[in-house]
């Protein structure tokens, strides 16, 4: 993917999710005093959070795949926004859901195509679930920029099972000693993922912050005692 076109495209995605997820909210968690951030607070963030990504694009290794490409970039802006939040006196938990925040505006368009894609095809919620997962599992978590196993799974719950031995956001975040960004920003992404597809996402095991060789994700359906 061409860095340039990554920024122009990031830059316009950023600006809107950024504004929806941060403005009106506090400033510091602790200290209501301190106000609200506003758009101009908003502004100002995102200058400084592409001045340190472009600090950091020169670490970001090049990938086999567009899909990996786009998410290790995806990772240097994470961390780049991370950087940025903690240079605004921001504590580092807050500084984390505010990305989370975020994230998951972009993450969620995304995810819009394989839901419409899904419910236009089958009404059974585990046919759903099963090609949301593998439109992704095509775009943009597909190998060699990833690795991972389709593994079986016994639970009456469990539509797919899947086992990741590489992930390109984990590797370059590691080597930032960034890990527990990557579980609270972008892994955690996962389980309103799960949701918006009308499902549950549980992770027996995560690379990230447990030192797991593998991350071991588990997409299910709802089971009836949960449904309300």
């Amino acid at each position: 993917m061409n860095e340039a076109v990554f920024r122009r495209i990031g830059k316009l995605l950023l600006k809107h999710a950024a504004h929806n997820a941060i403005t009106d909210r506090n400033r510091h968690l602790q200290k209501p005093e301190c106000g609200k951030f506003d758009s101009a607070d908003v502004n100002r963030i995102l200058d400084k959070l592409w001045q340190n990504y472009h600090e950091l694009a020169r670490e970001i290794p090049d990938e086999p795949t567009i899909g990996a490409q786009l998410n290790v970039r995806a990772a240097g802006l994470g961390l780049a926004f991370y950087r940025t939040l903690l240079g605004e006196g921001i504590d580092k938990d807050y500084a984390k859901v505010l990305i989370n925040d975020t994230l998951w505006h972009p993450y969620k368009a995304f995810a819009f195509l394989p839901r419409l894609t899904a419910r236009l095809i089958s009404r059974d919620v585990r046919k759903q679930i099963r090609i949301c997962v593998r439109m992704f599992l095509l775009f943009p978590f597909s190998e060699p920029g990833y690795r991972f196993e389709i593994v079986p799974d016994d639970d009456e719950n469990n539509v797919i099972a899947i086992k990741w031995f590489r992930c390109p956001i984990i590797d370059f975040l590691r080597k930032h000693h960034a890990e527990d960004l990557c579980l609270a920003c972008f892994c955690n992404l996962d389980f309103a993922l799960m949701e918006y597809w009308g499902g549950q996402f549980e992770r027996p095991c995560v690379q990230a912050v447990e030192g797991a060789e593998y991350c071991h994700m588990r997409f299910n359906v709802i089971p009836k005692s949960n449904c309300a």
